[in-house]
């Protein structure tokens, strides 16, 4: 059962609105809520680069509203969000947290979890990535970390909708 949640902040809804028309107008087909999730995480990996969301909360949401206001106001998925939905750049907890407000407009139960991925020179690093819980089921979600797999030849969609046992 989806139960379709809006962000807090009336100018990032409105802008959310508008990016998940564009997203489901471009499709010939009536989506099922897997595709809409596909959908929405291929927006991201296609539309957002790796960068500082830091230096870009200055961006304007719409005339009167800044993300970095939307961060004071509502917290980091909501602010960080709205960096990435806006300036299009952003590191692991904008990518995520862009995809949870999306997944939250289509109805999932989706959240944010920081933890630990392994780092390309061994080790592990600092990360934050999606969830999202249907039923008893927990899914991964992270689409700043699979550009940067596929980049490296090793493949597509590894962290799309994976449980925490099935390989990544």
């Amino acid at each position: 059962e989806l139960n379709p949640t809006s962000p807090k902040s009336e100018a990032l809804d409105a802008l959310l609105d508008d990016i998940m028309d564009d997203i489901f107008e471009n499709t010939d087909e009536e989506l099922d809520t897997y595709g809409q999730v596909k959908a929405c995480y291929d927006y991201l990996v296609s539309n957002v680069r790796y960068g500082s969301h830091m230096a870009n909360r200055g961006a304007m949401v719409d005339d009167s509203v800044s993300c970095r206001s939307i961060y004071q106001g509502y917290g980091a998925v909501e602010g960080f969000g709205a960096v990435a939905l806006t300036a299009e750049v952003g590191m692991c907890n904008a990518y995520a947290s862009a995809f949870i407000l999306m997944a939250r407009n289509i109805g999932l139960n989706a959240y944010l979890v920081k933890g630990q991925t392994r780092s390309r020179g061994g080790g592990y690093a600092y990360h934050e990535w999606a969830e999202i819980l249907v039923g008893d089921e927990i899914y991964v979600f992270d689409p700043q970390l699979d550009p940067s797999l596929a980049h490296q030849g090793l493949g597509s969609y590894t962290h799309f909708g994976q449980t925490h046992g099935q390989p990544g």
